[in-house]
């Protein structure tokens, strides 16, 4: 959970810097690089902790440093900070959907502890948003080619939805808190 409250600050951090620029009119598609990369390396970790509530294992190494080095090799030589990330972020969102699911799949049957339940939740808003989030990166290039209000439309439902998830993401981890104040003596 630590490394889901430190991805949480640092993304929430990145992205404030990403819409200062923006609305500064500064380029801001080097830090979209760069959170690419820390989102990644951020959810590889998380759903390595999460991996202890089931059986199934797999080696995250295996993912986490091929993958890292996919996001680099893409930010410097394929598509450049000067361009959206968007392969790197599409294969970000395919992983943290796959994840999702196998995490999921693999806690249906347990017994559901606070903790994994909590888990769950989490997991569950995780697999909703990259869900929408890769649909809407996945074609962002054709994104352009139609008009800009739609364009900008297709954005904002995206924000908001990351807007919900990090709302519900904060009352389930609140609502766990206080739960858990009340329960230790």
């Amino acid at each position: 959970m630590q490394i889901f409250g430190i991805y949480f600050i640092i993304s929430s951090c990145i992205d404030l810097i990403i819409l200062t620029s923006a609305q500064a009119n500064i380029t801001n598609l080097a830090f979209v690089h760069l959170f690419t990369l820390i989102e990644f390396t951020f959810m590889v970790l998380f759903f390595r902790a999460c991996s202890q509530w089931h059986a199934s294992k797999i080696n995250f190494s295996l993912l986490l440093w091929p993958g890292m080095a996919l996001i680099l090799i893409n930010s410097l030589f394929v598509q450049g900070l000067d361009v959206f990330s968007s392969y790197s972020a599409s294969l970000v969102a395919g992983i943290v959907v796959a994840l999702s699911i196998r995490f999921l799949y693999h806690t249906m049957d347990m017994e559901e502890a606070i903790f994994l339940g909590i888990l769950k939740k989490i997991v569950g808003f995780l697999l909703v948003y990259y869900a929408v989030s890769m649909v809407v990166i996945v074609f962002s290039n054709q994104l352009l080619t139609i008009p800009i209000e739609w364009h900008r439309m297709i954005w904002i439902i995206r924000g908001m939805t990351l807007m919900a998830l990090r709302i519900m993401v904060g009352y389930v981890v609140i609502k766990y808190f206080i739960r858990s104040q009340t329960i230790t003596p």
